[in-house]
């Protein structure tokens, strides 16, 4: 692997770890601007006669929830490699 190669690889690896704390920060105000409204809305959606508004925001609410886990786990990864990078193979002549 050449050096550009690898310079590459760890742009791509720092801009990652920046796109996923800038995820990070979007859907943790996303969950609090849902959870926030989240009594009030429900509260109207229950009293409704149509039930699929009430499924739809509990919808809304399990994808929040289950994005916000995998951005977790994405920067655990992150972490995890960025302790410890794997050593490119040496360049054969």
């Amino acid at each position: 692997m050449n050096k550009d190669a690898v310079h590459d690889l760890q742009m791509l690896v720092w801009n990652s770890s920046n796109a996923f704390a800038d995820m990070r920060l979007l859907v943790e105000g996303a969950i609090t601007l849902y959870e926030d409204d989240a009594e009030s809305i429900g509260r109207q959606t229950l009293e409704q006669e149509d039930k699929h508004v009430a499924i739809a925001f509990d919808t809304i609410g399990t994808a929040l929830y289950d994005l916000r886990e995998r951005i977790r786990d994405m920067q655990l990864e992150y972490m995890t490699f960025s302790a410890a990078p794997p050593t490119p193979p040496s360049e054969t002549a």
